[in-house]
């Protein structure tokens, strides 16, 4: 839970804001501005963190 909370459970910044606490890093400023500016910054997220924990189950870790 403290990875997921920290962020250190993915080199994927995009999904540790998604599921992170207060703790995890924020997105660069850049990639925050594109997901904003397309409309699915939502969408964007959660297709993130998707595919991070499907990495994740095959056994590629982070």
């Amino acid at each position: 839970a403290r990875d997921v909370r920290t962020g250190s459970w993915t080199d994927d910044r995009r999904a540790a804001a998604f599921l992170g606490g207060p703790d995890a890093p924020d997105p660069p400023i850049e990639m925050q501005l594109r997901d904003w500016a397309s409309g699915e910054g939502f969408d964007r997220k959660v297709e993130a963190a998707a595919t991070e924990i499907r990495r994740l189950q095959r056994g590629e870790g982070a």
